[in-house]
């Protein structure tokens, strides 16, 4: 796959959704927001587009990302480093959403 645009959702729970209702049985668990990033970190670093435009800009993401890819992943990926080393803040809850 060599794809032109690259771009990443986080995961919201939406009240009343199927997923809601999973959620509240505890059938399913959003992963804390570290294990998000280092799987946001692991796409980045392993996705060989030619030429895509990356973003991560969507209110859901709790880190607004955007470059191109190959060319800005050592970038991306460092950004993506500092936050998961709490140098870099992330978008609060109460800011993401739909």
């Amino acid at each position: 796959m060599d794809p032109a645009f690259f771009s990443a959702l986080t995961v919201t729970i939406v009240d009343g959704t199927p997923l809601d209702r999973l959620a509240k049985k505890g059938r399913f668990v959003v992963p804390p927001v570290p294990s998000l990033l280092g799987e946001l970190r692991t796409m980045v670093d392993e996705a060989r587009p030619t030429d895509a435009v990356f973003r991560t800009n969507h209110a859901s993401n709790y880190l607004p990302l955007g470059g191109h890819l190959p060319r800005d992943r050592g970038r991306i990926v460092e950004v993506i480093d500092a936050a998961l080393a709490g140098k870099i803040p992330l978008r609060s809850e109460s800011r993401r959403g739909l």
